[in-house]
Protein backbone atom coordinates (compact mmCIF):
# COMPACT_ATOMS: atom_id res chain seq x y z
CA UNK A 1 0.00 0.00 0.00
CA UNK A 2 0.97 3.75 -0.45
CA UNK A 3 2.00 5.49 2.25
CA UNK A 4 -0.76 8.11 1.17
CA UNK A 5 -3.36 5.70 1.32
CA UNK A 6 -1.76 4.34 5.18
CA UNK A 7 -2.32 8.57 5.87
CA UNK A 8 -5.95 8.58 4.85
CA UNK A 9 -7.05 5.41 6.66
CA UNK A 10 -5.26 6.52 9.50
CA UNK A 11 -6.98 9.75 9.05
CA UNK A 12 -10.64 8.34 8.80
CA UNK A 13 -9.72 6.18 12.10
CA UNK A 14 -8.41 8.89 14.11
CA UNK A 15 -11.64 10.75 13.12
CA UNK A 16 -14.14 7.86 14.19
CA UNK A 17 -12.13 7.58 17.86
CA UNK A 18 -12.58 11.69 18.65
CA UNK A 19 -16.26 11.74 17.05
CA UNK A 20 -16.77 8.51 19.54
CA UNK A 21 -14.92 10.00 22.59
CA UNK A 22 -17.81 12.16 23.97
CA UNK A 23 -20.16 8.98 23.87
CA UNK A 24 -17.81 6.82 25.64
CA UNK A 25 -17.17 9.10 28.12
CA UNK A 26 -20.78 10.17 28.80
CA UNK A 27 -22.81 9.89 31.84
CA UNK A 28 -26.69 9.64 32.36
CA UNK A 29 -27.76 11.76 34.63
CA UNK A 30 -31.34 11.04 36.48
CA UNK A 31 -32.44 15.27 36.78
CA UNK A 32 -35.67 15.38 38.89
CA UNK A 33 -37.74 18.82 39.02
CA UNK A 34 -40.63 20.16 40.92
CA UNK A 35 -43.63 21.32 39.82
CA UNK A 36 -42.04 24.50 38.72
CA UNK A 37 -39.96 23.59 36.47
CA UNK A 38 -36.93 23.54 38.90
CA UNK A 39 -34.42 21.79 39.02
CA UNK A 40 -33.85 20.01 42.31
CA UNK A 41 -31.28 16.93 41.98
CA UNK A 42 -29.72 14.60 39.61
CA UNK A 43 -26.48 15.62 39.51
CA UNK A 44 -25.23 15.31 42.88
CA UNK A 45 -26.60 18.70 44.75
CA UNK A 46 -29.76 19.23 46.24
CA UNK A 47 -31.19 22.66 45.25
CA UNK A 48 -34.40 24.07 48.21
CA UNK A 49 -36.77 26.58 46.62
CA UNK A 50 -38.21 29.53 49.11
CA UNK A 51 -42.15 30.30 48.84
CA UNK A 52 -40.86 32.84 45.93
CA UNK A 53 -39.66 29.89 43.80
CA UNK A 54 -36.24 31.24 44.26
CA UNK A 55 -33.33 29.18 45.07
CA UNK A 56 -32.20 29.21 48.51
CA UNK A 57 -29.77 26.20 49.43
CA UNK A 58 -27.55 23.74 48.14
CA UNK A 59 -26.67 20.37 49.39
CA UNK A 60 -24.21 18.08 48.97
CA UNK A 61 -25.68 14.91 47.42
CA UNK A 62 -29.08 13.68 46.39
CA UNK A 63 -30.73 14.12 49.41
CA UNK A 64 -32.42 16.36 51.10
CA UNK A 65 -30.76 16.36 54.43
CA UNK A 66 -26.71 16.64 52.66
CA UNK A 67 -24.54 19.10 54.07
CA UNK A 68 -25.18 22.45 53.21
CA UNK A 69 -23.13 24.19 50.59
CA UNK A 70 -24.15 27.34 50.09
CA UNK A 71 -27.49 29.50 51.27
CA UNK A 72 -28.83 32.33 49.48
CA UNK A 73 -31.29 35.39 50.73
CA UNK A 74 -32.76 37.42 48.29
CA UNK A 75 -33.78 41.13 47.87
CA UNK A 76 -37.44 41.31 49.35
CA UNK A 77 -38.49 43.66 46.19
CA UNK A 78 -36.00 42.64 43.07
CA UNK A 79 -35.36 39.79 41.91
CA UNK A 80 -31.35 39.25 43.36
CA UNK A 81 -29.07 37.99 45.65
CA UNK A 82 -28.21 39.84 48.57
CA UNK A 83 -26.58 37.35 50.52
CA UNK A 84 -24.52 34.29 49.34
CA UNK A 85 -23.19 32.03 52.36
CA UNK A 86 -20.47 29.77 51.38
CA UNK A 87 -20.29 26.60 53.73
CA UNK A 88 -17.16 24.25 54.43
CA UNK A 89 -17.69 21.20 55.86
CA UNK A 90 -21.04 22.07 57.30
CA UNK A 91 -19.25 25.39 58.68
CA UNK A 92 -19.87 28.73 57.52
CA UNK A 93 -16.75 29.51 55.88
CA UNK A 94 -17.38 33.06 54.10
CA UNK A 95 -20.31 35.45 53.13
CA UNK A 96 -20.58 37.59 49.85
CA UNK A 97 -22.79 40.64 50.59
CA UNK A 98 -24.14 42.14 47.31
CA UNK A 99 -24.72 45.46 47.87
CA UNK A 100 -25.54 46.90 44.66
CA UNK A 101 -25.13 45.42 40.79
CA UNK A 102 -21.28 47.48 41.76
CA UNK A 103 -20.45 46.73 44.58
CA UNK A 104 -19.62 43.51 46.78
CA UNK A 105 -18.10 42.48 50.15
CA UNK A 106 -16.89 39.19 51.64
CA UNK A 107 -16.41 38.50 54.62
CA UNK A 108 -14.85 35.71 56.20
CA UNK A 109 -11.95 34.81 59.09
CA UNK A 110 -9.15 37.17 57.97
CA UNK A 111 -10.82 39.53 57.21
CA UNK A 112 -13.40 41.84 54.94
CA UNK A 113 -12.54 42.13 51.38
CA UNK A 114 -14.55 44.71 49.14
CA UNK A 115 -14.94 44.82 45.19
CA UNK A 116 -16.06 48.14 43.59
CA UNK A 117 -16.80 47.50 39.49
CA UNK A 118 -16.78 50.61 37.48
CA UNK A 119 -18.03 51.15 34.18
CA UNK A 120 -17.86 53.24 31.82
CA UNK A 121 -20.64 52.58 28.61
CA UNK A 122 -22.22 49.93 30.16
CA UNK A 123 -18.52 48.05 30.07
CA UNK A 124 -16.38 46.90 33.20
CA UNK A 125 -13.26 49.25 32.60
CA UNK A 126 -11.83 48.69 36.45
CA UNK A 127 -12.21 46.30 39.46
CA UNK A 128 -10.88 47.90 42.74
CA UNK A 129 -10.56 45.08 45.71
CA UNK A 130 -10.30 46.48 49.45
CA UNK A 131 -8.96 45.00 52.55
CA UNK A 132 -9.88 45.09 55.84
CA UNK A 133 -8.03 42.35 57.66
CA UNK A 134 -9.63 41.24 60.68
CA UNK A 135 -7.91 41.87 64.19
CA UNK A 136 -6.32 39.36 66.07
CA UNK A 137 -7.31 38.63 69.68
CA UNK A 138 -4.80 39.72 72.25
Amino acid sequence: MKPQKYLKISAIILALLVISLPIALSQELNLIYDANGNLVTGDGFYREYNELNQLSRIREGNVSNGPILEEFTWHPIQEKILIKDIFYNGIKNYSVYYVSDDFIRIENSSGNYTEKYIYQDGVLVRKVLFVKKALSPL
